[in-house]
């Protein structure tokens, strides 16, 4: 965490321990081609929610909208791989952030809470 003035933001390293899951908590991205997404997406919403948290009231709105980029484009590698060079055509067009999020994806952009001023 960096603290600049009143101003709290993930340090530069912050986002890439996310993408690697929580120690102890088992495989989040790595080896599950072919696993069923519902079932890839509980495994990282608690990393995803407990990251969002712990940064939730700092200034971390690029940092959140990166690490959601990150989570979309790995879920769609992970869709993907399975098929090949045989998907239908158009059929990666329909895995969008929304389709994601309508599986239960967590989104953390717009959870940022900015903390009251000192009266």
């Amino acid at each position: 965490m960096v603290r600049l003035g009143s101003c709290v933001r993930p340090a530069a390293g912050s986002p890439v321990r996310v993408s690697a899951g929580a120690p102890g908590s088992g495989p989040g991205f790595v080896g599950r081609a072919g696993t069923d997404i519902r079932e890839v997406i509980a495994d990282i919403n608690p990393i995803l929610r407990g990251w969002g948290d712990y940064f939730r009231t700092g200034n971390a709105s690029t940092t959140f909208i990166q690490v959601d980029d990150y989570a979309v484009r790995r879920l769609h590698d992970l869709m993907r791989r399975p098929h090949g060079r045989h998907l239908r055509r158009a059929q990666w067009q329909t895995w969008t952030r929304e389709w994601f999020e309508a599986r239960g994806l967590y989104r953390l952009r717009g959870t940022i809470r900015y903390p009251a001023p000192a009266s």
